[in-house]
C-alpha cells in the first residue's frame, strides 16, 4: 500500500510518454497558429488627443488648479495624413 503522493507515472513506457508530450505540443503549436492566422493586424490606427483649451486645443490650461478636460479619438479608418486605408 502506497502513502505517497506520486506525481509521475513512471510505469508507463517511455516512448508512451514521449508520443503524448509531442502530441501535447503539436496540438499547441497547431492552436497558435490558427489562432494568430485568423486575426489580422490593424493596417491605419490613428489617436488623436484633444483639450478644452479655447486657444489651441492641443495644449493643457495653464494654472495652478485648472482642470482640463481631454478628448481622445481612435481613428481605425484613416491614417496620420487622413488617407483612407483599408
Amino acid at each position: 500500500m502506497k502513502n505517497e503522493v506520486t506525481l509521475r507515472n513512471f510505469d508507463v513506457p517511455i516512448r508512451r510518454r514521449f508520443h503524448t508530450m509531442l502530441k501535447r505540443l503539436l496540438t499547441t503549436l497547431f492552436f497558435v497558429g490558427a489562432v494568430l492566422g485568423v486575426t489580422s493586424r490593424a493596417n491605419a490606427q490613428y489617436m488623436r488627443i484633444l483639450t478644452d483649451n479655447p486657444t489651441d486645443n492641443t495644449r493643457l490650461r495653464a494654472g495652478v488648479g485648472v482642470t482640463t478636460i481631454l478628448t481622445i479619438t481612435l481613428d481605425t479608418n484613416h491614417d496620420r495624413s487622413g488617407a483612407l486605408q483599408t
